[in-house]
């Protein structure tokens, strides 16, 4: 791998940009409490899929337990709550489902335990022979298949905040892009930056409804080859992409039988983390000691502003390419929330561990979350490449058998877009099939001349096949 970066990265110092980017990181399970870690890596184990999918199952309850009970200061005037939007991309029958499933368990129980007390209470009040109340719908924690008005009711009961569980975005997200008059997308815009939102009831026009401070969670599957279905987002600038951490693991060998199982103490303990965190209320310091907003620490302060920097450089001095400068917009706060994530998560999983060090962020928290950042650039960018109909996996085999059938050692963007390899129209077309070729280990970049290039290599050949300065 020839390393084409001389700028500082995520943490200020020297990262190789080129490595981050080929290949997807795989998950760094370590960024957790060593409960958690253990627990997600059990639960892969158990259903044969990758550690990813469970990992990031992980990271959407975490966020949901935090909701609104706490938040993180970047800056005076600038705070960040943790809601987390997540795609894990696998094939059918890798897992997902199971994982999140399995993950999602503790908010599951917590959401049974709402509706029977919602049902004692309406019971309670029918034997009194007093008339059931005119109250809002049960507290929920955890959704599935829902509307945008109904979803908005379960907020507004909710205002802790609710994790929104998709078996299949593939539906969900294009339908949001495709039908912006509707509203919807804007929704979940607002909702993502917990900002304001009403919504016009279909029945009641007259009376909308208002969500002040909404907290949402996503998480959801969807396979490599509906990726096309979200190209749609690329033509606008909503952004509504640039929030979602994407999973896309590496395809791992086809098994059906494990022996492996989840130790009960294992469930055990992460029901008990899940639980601690929602014992943190909303607006109180509390006995855990976390005020709200909770700041970062000045060296955890110091390097967050170096992975920023580190950021701007790479971009400013297209290091990176630029179809990330949307994505990389977001850096902040997209860290901010891993960061409080993980450093809430410590606490719970070590709860003897109080002390004065629970009034911040430290700077661990914000080293772990830079792992977690530099996974997600990773894989987004990888996503990203595959989202166009014309950067698709068959796109990459035209390609190959395009060059095969030319005998071509070498050819450039503007060759490929000229042969109308994989339908290409533009070079931009041809760069993101080249990036997907890249991605998925077919060759390598490289910026001998001091400028980014492409290079490609016929897989199982050192026969360089293409270059472009």
């Amino acid at each position: 791998m020839i390393s084409h970066n001389s700028s500082v990265g995520l943490s200020g110092k020297a990262v190789d940009w080129c490595s981050i980017l080929d290949s997807p990181m795989p998950f760094p399970t370590y960024v957790f409490a060593k409960p958690v870690e253990s627990f997600v890596q059990r639960v892969a184990a158990s259903i044969t899929c990758p550690v990813d999918l469970p990992a990031t199952a992980a990271l959407a309850t975490l966020a949901t337990a935090i909701g609104t009970s706490r938040s993180i200061e970047i800056k005076k005037g600038f705070k960040e709550y943790p809601g987390f939007f997540a795609a894990c991309v696998a094939s059918p029958g890798t897992g997902k489902s199971a994982a999140i499933r399995l993950v999602t368990e503790p908010l599951r129980q917590r959401q049974i335990t709402f509706l029977e007390e919602y049902h004692s209470e309406q019971l309670d009040r029918a034997e009194g022979c007093r008339p059931p109340a005119a109250s809002p719908p049960p507290e929920s924690v955890i959704v599935t298949d829902t509307t945008t008005e109904a979803l908005a009711v379960d907020l507004q009961a909710s205002p802790r905040g609710i994790l929104l569980v998709q078996d299949e975005l593939s539906g969900f997200i294009p339908s949001l892009l495709r039908y912006r008059k509707s509203g919807d997308l804007q929704f979940f815009l607002s909702a993502w930056s917990n900002e304001t939102i009403k919504v016009s009831r279909r029945k009641r026009q007259n009376d909308p409804i208002f969500v002040a401070n909404p907290f949402l969670s996503i998480i959801g599957g969807i396979q490599p080859s509906k990726l096309s279905s979200l190209s749609s987002d690329r033509d606008g600038e909503d952004g509504f992409l640039d929030r979602f951490f994407f999973a896309c693991p590496k395809a791992s060998q086809f098994t059906l039988w494990s022996h492996e199982t989840i130790p009960d103490d294992l469930v055990a303990m992460w029901s008990g983390i899940v639980n601690q965190i929602f014992g943190l209320r909303s607006g109180t310091v509390g006995s855990a000691g976390f005020p709200d907003p909770i700041p970062m620490s000045p060296d955890a302060k110091s390097l967050f502003i170096r992975s920023a920097h580190g950021l701007e450089s790479a971009i400013n001095g297209q290091v990176l390419p630029q179809h990330l400068r949307s994505f990389v917009s977001k850096h902040n706060r997209h860290l901010a929330r891993l960061a409080l994530i993980l450093r809430i998560t410590r606490w719970a999983a070590v709860p003897e561990g109080k002390g004065s060090f629970v009034q911040v962020v430290e700077a661990q928290d914000v080293n772990a979350a830079i792992e977690l950042y530099r996974y997600q650039l990773s894989h987004w960018h990888r996503v990203i490449t595959a989202i166009k109909p014309t950067a698709s996996w068959g796109g990459v085999d035209a390609l190959l058998d395009w060059m095969q059938r030319k005998g071509l050692s070498t050819c450039t963007p503007r060759d490929v877009v000229r042969a109308g390899v994989g339908g290409t129209g533009t070079t931009s077309d041809a760069e993101s099939l080249l990036r997907l070729a890249v991605a998925n280990g077919y060759g390598c970049w490289d910026a001998s001349s001091g400028k980014p290039c492409f290079m490609l290599a016929i897989k199982g050949s050192n026969e360089t096949l293409f270059t472009q300065n």
